[in-house]
Protein backbone atom coordinates (compact mmCIF):
# COMPACT_ATOMS: atom_id res chain seq x y z
CA UNK A 1 0.00 0.00 0.00
CA UNK A 2 1.26 3.31 -0.84
CA UNK A 3 2.20 5.65 1.35
CA UNK A 4 -0.28 9.76 1.35
CA UNK A 5 1.24 12.37 2.62
CA UNK A 6 -0.09 14.07 5.97
CA UNK A 7 -2.34 17.11 5.22
CA UNK A 8 -1.03 20.37 6.88
CA UNK A 9 -3.38 21.40 9.88
CA UNK A 10 -4.17 24.31 7.66
CA UNK A 11 -4.86 22.58 4.46
CA UNK A 12 -7.10 19.72 6.61
CA UNK A 13 -9.14 22.55 8.93
CA UNK A 14 -10.13 24.28 4.89
CA UNK A 15 -10.82 20.88 3.88
CA UNK A 16 -13.46 20.15 6.97
CA UNK A 17 -14.87 24.28 6.20
CA UNK A 18 -15.87 23.69 2.27
CA UNK A 19 -17.84 21.29 0.76
CA UNK A 20 -17.42 17.77 1.53
CA UNK A 21 -15.91 15.64 -1.20
CA UNK A 22 -18.06 12.90 -2.39
CA UNK A 23 -15.91 10.12 -0.82
CA UNK A 24 -16.21 11.27 2.56
CA UNK A 25 -19.09 9.76 4.36
CA UNK A 26 -20.66 11.86 7.00
CA UNK A 27 -20.75 9.10 9.18
CA UNK A 28 -17.14 9.49 10.16
CA UNK A 29 -17.72 12.67 11.17
CA UNK A 30 -20.65 11.81 13.33
CA UNK A 31 -19.01 9.01 15.07
CA UNK A 32 -15.92 10.81 15.62
CA UNK A 33 -17.68 13.57 17.33
CA UNK A 34 -19.70 11.08 19.43
CA UNK A 35 -16.35 9.60 20.54
CA UNK A 36 -14.54 12.54 21.02
CA UNK A 37 -17.63 13.44 23.55
CA UNK A 38 -17.34 10.00 25.34
CA UNK A 39 -13.79 10.22 26.10
CA UNK A 40 -15.23 12.44 28.58
CA UNK A 41 -12.69 14.13 31.41
CA UNK A 42 -10.08 10.98 31.72
CA UNK A 43 -8.05 12.49 29.00
CA UNK A 44 -7.43 16.18 30.20
CA UNK A 45 -7.03 14.78 33.74
CA UNK A 46 -4.58 12.63 32.54
CA UNK A 47 -2.52 15.47 30.97
CA UNK A 48 -1.87 16.93 34.29
CA UNK A 49 -0.30 13.72 35.40
CA UNK A 50 1.83 13.89 32.59
CA UNK A 51 2.99 17.37 32.96
CA UNK A 52 0.89 18.53 29.35
CA UNK A 53 -2.27 20.31 30.39
CA UNK A 54 -2.81 23.53 29.10
CA UNK A 55 -6.02 25.77 29.62
CA UNK A 56 -7.31 28.40 28.25
CA UNK A 57 -8.20 31.69 30.26
CA UNK A 58 -11.71 33.94 28.48
CA UNK A 59 -11.61 36.36 31.31
CA UNK A 60 -13.29 35.92 34.76
CA UNK A 61 -15.30 39.37 33.81
CA UNK A 62 -15.29 38.79 30.00
CA UNK A 63 -18.65 38.96 28.42
CA UNK A 64 -17.79 39.55 24.93
CA UNK A 65 -19.85 36.26 23.54
CA UNK A 66 -18.98 36.26 20.27
CA UNK A 67 -15.34 36.17 20.82
CA UNK A 68 -15.69 33.93 23.63
CA UNK A 69 -17.36 31.74 21.45
CA UNK A 70 -15.26 32.01 18.53
CA UNK A 71 -12.04 31.97 20.55
CA UNK A 72 -13.04 29.05 22.29
CA UNK A 73 -13.32 27.40 18.67
CA UNK A 74 -10.15 27.73 17.82
CA UNK A 75 -8.39 26.54 20.74
CA UNK A 76 -10.52 23.67 21.18
CA UNK A 77 -9.67 22.35 17.40
CA UNK A 78 -5.64 23.10 18.81
CA UNK A 79 -6.49 20.50 21.66
CA UNK A 80 -6.69 22.70 25.08
CA UNK A 81 -7.62 20.80 27.50
CA UNK A 82 -9.59 22.89 29.77
CA UNK A 83 -11.38 25.98 28.78
CA UNK A 84 -12.17 28.78 31.51
CA UNK A 85 -15.18 31.51 30.97
CA UNK A 86 -17.10 33.58 33.27
CA UNK A 87 -19.84 32.45 35.68
CA UNK A 88 -22.25 33.59 33.42
CA UNK A 89 -25.07 31.28 31.75
CA UNK A 90 -24.75 33.39 28.39
CA UNK A 91 -21.33 32.79 28.23
CA UNK A 92 -21.32 29.18 29.06
CA UNK A 93 -23.53 28.63 26.17
CA UNK A 94 -21.66 30.30 24.18
CA UNK A 95 -18.64 28.75 25.41
CA UNK A 96 -20.16 25.02 25.05
CA UNK A 97 -20.90 26.45 21.00
CA UNK A 98 -17.46 26.81 20.19
CA UNK A 99 -16.33 23.48 21.78
CA UNK A 100 -19.47 22.05 19.86
CA UNK A 101 -18.26 23.83 16.70
CA UNK A 102 -14.39 23.01 17.14
CA UNK A 103 -15.42 19.41 18.08
CA UNK A 104 -16.81 19.23 14.93
CA UNK A 105 -14.18 21.31 12.48
CA UNK A 106 -11.65 18.80 14.01
CA UNK A 107 -13.73 15.44 13.42
CA UNK A 108 -14.72 16.73 9.66
CA UNK A 109 -11.08 17.09 9.30
CA UNK A 110 -10.10 13.72 10.64
CA UNK A 111 -12.68 12.12 8.41
CA UNK A 112 -11.44 14.23 5.34
CA UNK A 113 -7.88 13.30 5.55
CA UNK A 114 -8.76 9.74 6.30
CA UNK A 115 -11.26 9.68 3.17
CA UNK A 116 -8.70 11.10 0.69
CA UNK A 117 -5.82 8.98 1.95
CA UNK A 118 -8.65 5.95 1.17
CA UNK A 119 -9.22 6.93 -2.13
CA UNK A 120 -6.33 7.88 -3.28
CA UNK A 121 -4.97 4.03 -2.19
CA UNK A 122 -8.43 2.99 -4.01
CA UNK A 123 -7.45 5.26 -7.09
CA UNK A 124 -4.17 3.86 -7.17
CA UNK A 125 -5.39 -0.10 -7.21
CA UNK A 126 -8.22 0.32 -9.68
CA UNK A 127 -5.23 1.55 -11.74
CA UNK A 128 -3.16 -1.53 -11.52
CA UNK A 129 -6.21 -3.62 -12.09
CA UNK A 130 -6.95 -1.81 -15.15
CA UNK A 131 -3.88 -1.68 -16.65
CA UNK A 132 -3.27 -6.20 -16.00
CA UNK A 133 -6.85 -6.60 -16.68
CA UNK A 134 -8.05 -7.58 -13.73
CA UNK A 135 -12.09 -7.51 -12.04
CA UNK A 136 -11.57 -3.84 -11.56
CA UNK A 137 -11.52 -3.50 -14.94
CA UNK A 138 -15.63 -3.74 -15.21
CA UNK A 139 -18.28 -1.56 -13.50
CA UNK A 140 -19.11 -4.17 -10.90
CA UNK A 141 -14.88 -4.13 -9.75
CA UNK A 142 -14.97 0.01 -9.69
CA UNK A 143 -18.18 0.33 -7.75
CA UNK A 144 -16.39 -2.53 -5.33
CA UNK A 145 -13.35 -0.76 -5.05
CA UNK A 146 -15.06 2.59 -4.17
CA UNK A 147 -16.95 0.66 -1.62
CA UNK A 148 -14.05 -0.37 -0.15
CA UNK A 149 -12.09 3.04 -0.16
CA UNK A 150 -15.26 4.59 1.38
CA UNK A 151 -15.19 1.47 4.21
CA UNK A 152 -11.54 2.40 4.96
CA UNK A 153 -12.55 5.93 5.47
CA UNK A 154 -14.69 5.47 8.00
CA UNK A 155 -12.75 3.05 9.68
CA UNK A 156 -9.68 5.15 9.58
CA UNK A 157 -11.67 7.79 10.93
CA UNK A 158 -13.10 6.69 13.98
CA UNK A 159 -10.04 4.75 14.61
CA UNK A 160 -7.83 7.51 14.34
CA UNK A 161 -6.86 9.60 17.98
CA UNK A 162 -9.55 12.00 18.54
CA UNK A 163 -9.67 15.33 19.89
CA UNK A 164 -11.06 15.38 23.56
CA UNK A 165 -13.97 17.79 24.67
CA UNK A 166 -12.16 20.40 26.81
CA UNK A 167 -13.37 20.82 30.07
CA UNK A 168 -15.58 23.43 30.70
CA UNK A 169 -14.85 25.29 33.73
CA UNK A 170 -16.07 28.77 35.46
CA UNK A 171 -14.47 31.09 37.90
CA UNK A 172 -15.86 32.82 40.88
CA UNK A 173 -14.38 34.57 43.69
CA UNK A 174 -15.17 34.39 47.34
CA UNK A 175 -14.33 38.15 48.02
CA UNK A 176 -13.38 41.44 46.38
CA UNK A 177 -10.98 40.17 43.45
CA UNK A 178 -9.14 42.04 40.57
CA UNK A 179 -9.96 39.31 38.10
CA UNK A 180 -13.96 40.29 38.80
CA UNK A 181 -14.52 43.76 37.93
CA UNK A 182 -15.13 46.52 34.95
CA UNK A 183 -13.45 49.76 34.29
CA UNK A 184 -16.30 52.59 34.53
CA UNK A 185 -16.23 56.50 33.95
CA UNK A 186 -18.25 58.95 31.97
CA UNK A 187 -17.22 59.67 28.33
CA UNK A 188 -18.91 62.75 28.08
CA UNK A 189 -16.39 64.51 30.96
CA UNK A 190 -13.33 63.40 29.11
CA UNK A 191 -11.67 66.78 27.37
CA UNK A 192 -11.64 66.71 23.70
CA UNK A 193 -8.55 66.94 23.17
CA UNK A 194 -7.38 64.36 25.74
CA UNK A 195 -4.70 62.10 23.92
CA UNK A 196 -6.61 59.04 25.52
CA UNK A 197 -3.93 56.86 27.67
CA UNK A 198 -6.64 54.58 28.76
CA UNK A 199 -7.33 53.22 24.92
CA UNK A 200 -3.64 53.09 24.16
CA UNK A 201 -2.92 50.59 27.66
CA UNK A 202 -6.08 48.59 27.16
CA UNK A 203 -4.79 45.22 26.01
CA UNK A 204 -8.24 44.10 25.13
CA UNK A 205 -8.93 47.29 23.06
CA UNK A 206 -12.16 47.50 25.36
CA UNK A 207 -12.12 51.52 25.40
CA UNK A 208 -13.48 52.52 21.62
CA UNK A 209 -10.34 54.82 20.42
CA UNK A 210 -12.07 56.59 18.13
CA UNK A 211 -15.26 58.75 18.42
CA UNK A 212 -18.53 57.62 16.99
CA UNK A 213 -20.82 58.92 13.96
CA UNK A 214 -22.56 62.20 15.68
CA UNK A 215 -22.35 64.89 13.13
CA UNK A 216 -19.70 66.53 11.36
CA UNK A 217 -16.37 66.76 12.99
CA UNK A 218 -17.66 65.18 15.73
CA UNK A 219 -19.24 63.00 18.42
CA UNK A 220 -19.20 61.23 21.63
CA UNK A 221 -16.52 59.47 23.06
CA UNK A 222 -17.80 55.44 23.41
CA UNK A 223 -15.98 54.62 27.03
CA UNK A 224 -15.65 51.25 27.97
CA UNK A 225 -17.05 48.47 26.52
CA UNK A 226 -18.24 46.36 28.90
CA UNK A 227 -18.58 42.74 27.51
CA UNK A 228 -15.12 43.48 25.90
CA UNK A 229 -13.39 44.33 29.30
CA UNK A 230 -12.52 42.00 32.17
CA UNK A 231 -10.72 44.29 34.62
CA UNK A 232 -6.73 44.16 34.32
CA UNK A 233 -6.88 48.05 35.60
CA UNK A 234 -4.14 49.49 33.79
CA UNK A 235 -6.35 52.57 32.12
CA UNK A 236 -7.29 54.02 36.01
CA UNK A 237 -3.69 54.77 36.65
CA UNK A 238 -3.11 56.44 33.25
CA UNK A 239 -6.13 58.74 33.12
CA UNK A 240 -4.75 62.38 33.65
CA UNK A 241 -8.09 63.36 35.53
CA UNK A 242 -8.87 60.59 37.41
CA UNK A 243 -12.18 59.85 35.91
CA UNK A 244 -12.09 55.72 35.86
CA UNK A 245 -12.58 53.46 38.28
CA UNK A 246 -12.95 49.81 38.81
CA UNK A 247 -15.28 48.63 40.60
CA UNK A 248 -15.67 45.06 41.50
CA UNK A 249 -18.36 42.32 42.29
CA UNK A 250 -18.97 39.09 44.12
CA UNK A 251 -20.28 35.97 42.33
CA UNK A 252 -23.79 35.39 43.92
CA UNK A 253 -23.57 31.58 45.17
CA UNK A 254 -27.16 30.91 44.15
CA UNK A 255 -26.33 31.53 40.19
CA UNK A 256 -23.52 29.76 40.30
CA UNK A 257 -25.24 27.04 42.88
CA UNK A 258 -27.78 27.14 39.02
CA UNK A 259 -24.93 26.78 36.37
CA UNK A 260 -22.78 23.75 38.77
CA UNK A 261 -25.94 21.39 38.91
CA UNK A 262 -26.09 22.21 34.76
CA UNK A 263 -29.55 24.79 35.04
CA UNK A 264 -27.28 27.11 32.60
CA UNK A 265 -30.93 28.16 31.32
CA UNK A 266 -31.68 29.91 34.85
CA UNK A 267 -29.11 32.02 34.72
CA UNK A 268 -29.48 33.07 31.34
CA UNK A 269 -28.02 30.79 29.06
CA UNK A 270 -29.69 29.33 26.07
CA UNK A 271 -26.78 26.21 25.29
CA UNK A 272 -28.86 22.91 24.55
CA UNK A 273 -26.54 20.12 26.52
CA UNK A 274 -24.27 22.72 28.04
CA UNK A 275 -22.43 21.58 31.21
CA UNK A 276 -19.88 22.64 33.72
CA UNK A 277 -17.37 20.41 34.58
CA UNK A 278 -14.98 22.72 36.88
CA UNK A 279 -14.87 25.21 39.24
CA UNK A 280 -11.97 27.97 39.59
CA UNK A 281 -12.47 29.43 43.16
CA UNK A 282 -9.97 33.00 43.01
CA UNK A 283 -8.91 33.60 47.21
CA UNK A 284 -6.81 36.27 48.59
CA UNK A 285 -4.75 36.76 51.83
CA UNK A 286 -7.76 37.57 54.45
CA UNK A 287 -10.11 35.81 52.66
CA UNK A 288 -10.18 32.91 54.92
CA UNK A 289 -13.78 33.74 56.20
CA UNK A 290 -15.26 33.63 53.15
CA UNK A 291 -13.40 31.16 51.07
CA UNK A 292 -14.69 29.18 54.55
CA UNK A 293 -18.59 30.31 53.39
CA UNK A 294 -17.85 29.81 49.59
CA UNK A 295 -17.13 26.46 49.70
CA UNK A 296 -19.78 25.88 52.99
CA UNK A 297 -22.35 27.29 50.46
CA UNK A 298 -20.72 25.21 47.17
CA UNK A 299 -19.05 21.96 48.05
CA UNK A 300 -21.94 19.66 48.06
CA UNK A 301 -23.05 20.53 44.76
CA UNK A 302 -19.26 20.51 43.38
CA UNK A 303 -18.53 16.94 44.53
CA UNK A 304 -22.32 15.86 42.95
CA UNK A 305 -21.54 17.26 39.67
CA UNK A 306 -17.92 18.53 38.81
CA UNK A 307 -14.43 16.73 38.58
CA UNK A 308 -11.98 19.14 39.02
CA UNK A 309 -11.55 21.97 41.28
CA UNK A 310 -9.16 24.85 41.07
CA UNK A 311 -8.19 27.17 43.50
CA UNK A 312 -5.90 30.20 42.08
CA UNK A 313 -4.04 31.58 44.54
CA UNK A 314 -1.77 34.82 44.35
CA UNK A 315 2.01 35.28 45.32
CA UNK A 316 2.04 34.99 48.93
CA UNK A 317 5.62 36.49 49.31
CA UNK A 318 7.22 33.90 51.12
CA UNK A 319 7.73 29.80 51.52
CA UNK A 320 6.30 29.91 55.29
CA UNK A 321 3.18 32.02 54.16
CA UNK A 322 2.76 30.19 51.12
CA UNK A 323 2.60 26.48 53.12
CA UNK A 324 0.41 27.93 55.67
CA UNK A 325 -2.45 29.30 53.35
CA UNK A 326 -1.97 25.74 51.11
CA UNK A 327 -2.84 24.20 54.16
CA UNK A 328 -5.10 26.41 55.37
CA UNK A 329 -7.31 26.31 51.92
CA UNK A 330 -6.78 22.43 51.80
CA UNK A 331 -8.31 21.69 55.36
CA UNK A 332 -11.49 23.69 53.78
CA UNK A 333 -11.62 21.60 50.88
CA UNK A 334 -11.31 18.30 52.74
CA UNK A 335 -14.03 18.79 55.17
CA UNK A 336 -12.41 21.36 58.17
CA UNK A 337 -12.08 24.93 58.67
CA UNK A 338 -9.39 27.55 58.53
CA UNK A 339 -7.79 27.53 62.07
CA UNK A 340 -9.92 24.83 63.21
CA UNK A 341 -6.93 22.85 64.57
CA UNK A 342 -4.02 23.28 66.34
CA UNK A 343 -0.05 22.19 66.46
CA UNK A 344 1.80 21.65 63.17
CA UNK A 345 0.44 21.46 59.54
CA UNK A 346 0.12 17.16 59.63
CA UNK A 347 -2.04 17.53 62.66
CA UNK A 348 -4.23 19.78 61.97
CA UNK A 349 -4.98 17.96 58.76
CA UNK A 350 -5.36 14.70 60.03
CA UNK A 351 -7.73 12.29 58.57
CA UNK A 352 -9.01 15.11 56.42
CA UNK A 353 -8.12 13.70 53.06
CA UNK A 354 -7.60 10.17 50.94
CA UNK A 355 -3.62 9.60 52.40
CA UNK A 356 -1.99 9.26 49.28
CA UNK A 357 1.16 10.32 47.36
CA UNK A 358 0.56 14.26 46.89
CA UNK A 359 0.70 14.02 42.92
CA UNK A 360 -1.17 10.91 42.40
CA UNK A 361 -4.31 12.30 41.26
CA UNK A 362 -5.12 14.86 44.04
CA UNK A 363 -8.41 13.13 45.24
CA UNK A 364 -10.19 14.62 48.06
CA UNK A 365 -12.94 14.39 50.20
CA UNK A 366 -15.52 11.79 49.83
CA UNK A 367 -17.75 11.93 46.31
CA UNK A 368 -21.33 10.97 46.12
CA UNK A 369 -21.89 6.97 45.09
CA UNK A 370 -20.96 6.62 41.53
CA UNK A 371 -19.03 9.85 41.27
CA UNK A 372 -15.39 10.13 40.66
CA UNK A 373 -13.21 11.84 43.26
CA UNK A 374 -12.82 15.15 42.29
CA UNK A 375 -9.02 16.21 41.01
CA UNK A 376 -7.59 19.83 42.67
CA UNK A 377 -5.41 22.36 41.04
CA UNK A 378 -3.61 24.65 42.60
CA UNK A 379 -3.31 27.94 40.17
CA UNK A 380 -0.71 30.19 40.79
CA UNK A 381 -1.55 33.67 39.86
CA UNK A 382 2.30 35.00 39.44
CA UNK A 383 1.19 38.26 38.16
CA UNK A 384 -2.31 38.32 37.46
CA UNK A 385 -3.82 39.72 34.02
CA UNK A 386 -0.31 40.86 32.43
CA UNK A 387 1.17 37.63 29.97
CA UNK A 388 0.45 40.42 27.03
CA UNK A 389 3.42 42.59 28.95
CA UNK A 390 6.62 40.11 28.46
CA UNK A 391 9.31 37.32 29.28
CA UNK A 392 9.60 39.20 32.76
CA UNK A 393 5.70 38.38 33.80
CA UNK A 394 6.48 34.56 32.91
CA UNK A 395 9.98 34.54 34.78
CA UNK A 396 7.09 35.75 37.78
CA UNK A 397 4.85 32.79 36.70
CA UNK A 398 7.08 30.30 36.70
CA UNK A 399 8.95 31.05 40.01
CA UNK A 400 5.91 31.28 42.07
CA UNK A 401 4.74 28.13 40.40
CA UNK A 402 7.68 26.32 41.45
CA UNK A 403 7.78 27.68 45.25
CA UNK A 404 3.82 26.41 45.31
CA UNK A 405 5.08 22.87 44.21
CA UNK A 406 7.84 22.62 46.58
CA UNK A 407 5.21 24.10 49.72
CA UNK A 408 2.96 21.34 48.70
CA UNK A 409 5.61 18.62 49.06
CA UNK A 410 6.95 20.08 52.13
CA UNK A 411 3.45 19.87 53.55
CA UNK A 412 2.25 16.43 52.42
CA UNK A 413 -0.36 18.06 50.51
CA UNK A 414 -1.82 16.65 46.91
CA UNK A 415 -2.72 18.73 44.42
CA UNK A 416 -1.24 19.51 41.09
CA UNK A 417 0.06 23.08 40.05
CA UNK A 418 -0.53 24.54 36.77
CA UNK A 419 0.76 28.05 36.14
CA UNK A 420 -1.06 31.15 35.25
CA UNK A 421 -0.54 35.12 35.65
CA UNK A 422 1.72 36.35 33.30
CA UNK A 423 2.20 32.92 31.01
CA UNK A 424 3.13 33.86 27.68
CA UNK A 425 5.03 32.09 24.48
CA UNK A 426 8.29 32.54 26.79
CA UNK A 427 6.26 30.27 29.73
CA UNK A 428 7.63 26.83 27.95
CA UNK A 429 10.96 28.24 27.54
CA UNK A 430 11.48 29.01 31.17
CA UNK A 431 10.22 26.04 32.42
CA UNK A 432 12.90 24.25 30.26
CA UNK A 433 15.52 26.69 31.87
CA UNK A 434 14.30 25.99 35.27
CA UNK A 435 14.31 22.25 34.82
CA UNK A 436 18.06 22.47 33.45
CA UNK A 437 19.43 25.22 36.19
CA UNK A 438 20.68 23.77 39.48
CA UNK A 439 20.76 27.38 40.57
CA UNK A 440 19.20 30.02 39.55
CA UNK A 441 21.30 32.85 38.33
CA UNK A 442 21.27 36.61 39.33
CA UNK A 443 20.23 38.05 35.68
CA UNK A 444 16.73 35.54 35.95
CA UNK A 445 15.93 37.19 39.82
CA UNK A 446 16.50 40.26 38.45
CA UNK A 447 14.52 39.80 35.47
CA UNK A 448 11.98 38.63 37.57
CA UNK A 449 11.23 41.82 39.35
CA UNK A 450 12.11 43.91 36.67
CA UNK A 451 10.13 46.73 36.61
CA UNK A 452 6.81 46.90 35.13
CA UNK A 453 3.58 48.62 35.09
CA UNK A 454 1.48 47.49 38.38
CA UNK A 455 -1.60 45.69 37.01
CA UNK A 456 -4.78 47.10 38.35
CA UNK A 457 -2.79 48.39 41.87
CA UNK A 458 -1.39 44.84 42.17
CA UNK A 459 2.69 45.91 42.92
CA UNK A 460 4.48 43.21 40.21
CA UNK A 461 5.95 40.10 42.38
CA UNK A 462 8.54 40.56 44.65
CA UNK A 463 9.16 36.85 45.26
CA UNK A 464 12.38 36.87 42.44
CA UNK A 465 13.68 33.78 41.44
CA UNK A 466 15.65 33.54 44.24
CA UNK A 467 13.53 33.17 46.74
CA UNK A 468 12.45 29.56 44.57
CA UNK A 469 15.87 29.01 45.46
CA UNK A 470 14.84 25.90 48.14
CA UNK A 471 12.10 24.24 45.56
CA UNK A 472 14.07 22.87 43.20
CA UNK A 473 12.57 19.64 44.16
CA UNK A 474 9.61 21.08 43.21
CA UNK A 475 10.69 21.97 39.51
CA UNK A 476 13.07 19.83 38.85
CA UNK A 477 10.97 17.16 37.27
CA UNK A 478 10.65 19.90 34.93
CA UNK A 479 11.53 18.30 31.51
CA UNK A 480 11.38 19.42 27.25
CA UNK A 481 9.37 22.11 26.33
CA UNK A 482 6.48 22.00 28.77
CA UNK A 483 7.97 21.31 32.10
CA UNK A 484 7.37 18.15 34.12
CA UNK A 485 4.01 16.25 34.49
CA UNK A 486 2.50 16.10 38.29
CA UNK A 487 3.76 12.38 38.52
CA UNK A 488 7.49 13.43 38.15
CA UNK A 489 7.54 15.93 40.85
CA UNK A 490 7.10 19.14 38.63
CA UNK A 491 4.22 21.50 37.20
CA UNK A 492 1.33 19.90 35.81
CA UNK A 493 0.68 22.29 33.11
CA UNK A 494 -0.28 26.13 31.88
CA UNK A 495 -2.93 28.02 31.82
CA UNK A 496 -3.28 31.08 29.03
CA UNK A 497 -5.17 33.71 29.28
CA UNK A 498 -4.34 37.46 27.85
CA UNK A 499 -1.73 36.42 25.89
CA UNK A 500 -3.85 33.59 24.17
CA UNK A 501 -6.63 35.94 23.34
CA UNK A 502 -4.44 38.73 22.10
CA UNK A 503 -3.17 35.87 19.16
CA UNK A 504 -6.66 35.56 17.84
CA UNK A 505 -7.73 39.18 18.63
CA UNK A 506 -7.29 40.64 14.87
CA UNK A 507 -8.41 37.83 13.05
CA UNK A 508 -11.42 38.21 14.75
CA UNK A 509 -11.29 41.90 14.19
CA UNK A 510 -11.06 41.14 10.78
CA UNK A 511 -14.23 38.02 11.15
CA UNK A 512 -15.94 40.94 12.54
CA UNK A 513 -15.33 43.89 9.60
CA UNK A 514 -16.61 41.17 7.47
CA UNK A 515 -19.49 40.49 8.97
CA UNK A 516 -19.44 37.08 9.57
CA UNK A 517 -19.98 35.80 13.03
CA UNK A 518 -18.87 32.16 13.05
CA UNK A 519 -14.94 31.49 12.76
CA UNK A 520 -15.57 28.46 10.98
CA UNK A 521 -17.64 30.32 7.86
CA UNK A 522 -14.45 31.82 7.04
CA UNK A 523 -12.00 29.56 6.03
CA UNK A 524 -8.66 31.36 5.52
CA UNK A 525 -9.24 33.14 9.29
CA UNK A 526 -9.99 30.16 10.65
CA UNK A 527 -6.51 28.18 9.67
CA UNK A 528 -4.16 31.14 10.58
CA UNK A 529 -6.24 31.45 14.35
CA UNK A 530 -5.55 27.73 14.38
CA UNK A 531 -2.18 27.73 13.53
CA UNK A 532 -1.70 30.50 15.99
CA UNK A 533 -3.03 28.46 19.02
CA UNK A 534 -1.68 25.47 18.25
CA UNK A 535 1.90 27.03 18.21
CA UNK A 536 1.26 28.28 21.68
CA UNK A 537 0.16 25.13 23.01
CA UNK A 538 2.06 22.84 20.72
CA UNK A 539 5.39 23.73 23.35
CA UNK A 540 3.65 22.42 26.18
CA UNK A 541 1.41 19.36 24.83
CA UNK A 542 4.71 17.92 22.81
CA UNK A 543 2.55 17.84 19.40
CA UNK A 544 -0.05 19.53 17.10
CA UNK A 545 -3.43 17.57 17.39
CA UNK A 546 -4.49 18.45 14.19
CA UNK A 547 -1.20 16.42 12.56
CA UNK A 548 -3.04 13.26 13.70
CA UNK A 549 -5.97 13.81 11.08
CA UNK A 550 -3.45 13.01 8.42
CA UNK A 551 -1.81 10.29 10.30
CA UNK A 552 -2.20 6.71 9.13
Amino acid sequence: MSSVAAPTAASAVSAATSSVPAGVPAAAASAAMLAAEAASTDEAVAALAAGTWVKLICGASSTDTPRVRNTVLAYTVAGVHCVDVAADGAVIAAAWDGITAGLRVAATAAATAAATAAATVAASTTAVDVAAGQPGDTPQGTRMAAAEAEAEAVTAATAAPLQQRPLLMISVNDDEDPHFRKAVFDPALCPPDCPRPCAVVCPADAIASRATAGGEGGGSWEGVLAPRCYGCGRCEPVCPLGLITTPGYVSPLAAVRALLAGRVGEVGGAGAGARVDAIEIHTRPGHEAAFTALWDELGDTVRSNQRVVAVSLPDHGGEDATRARLAETYAVLAGGSIGGGGGSNGDALAGRWDPQPPRAGAPFGTPPPGRPPLCLIWQTDGRPMSGDLGRGTARASVTLGRRVRAALDDAGLPGYVQLAGGTNAHTATLLGEAAAAATPTTAMAAEASETAPAVGGLAPSRGGWGDAGGDGGGGGGGGGGGGGGGGSGGLAGVAYGGYARKLLAPLLEELEARGVARLEECPDLLDRAVAAATGLLAPVKGESPLALAGRE
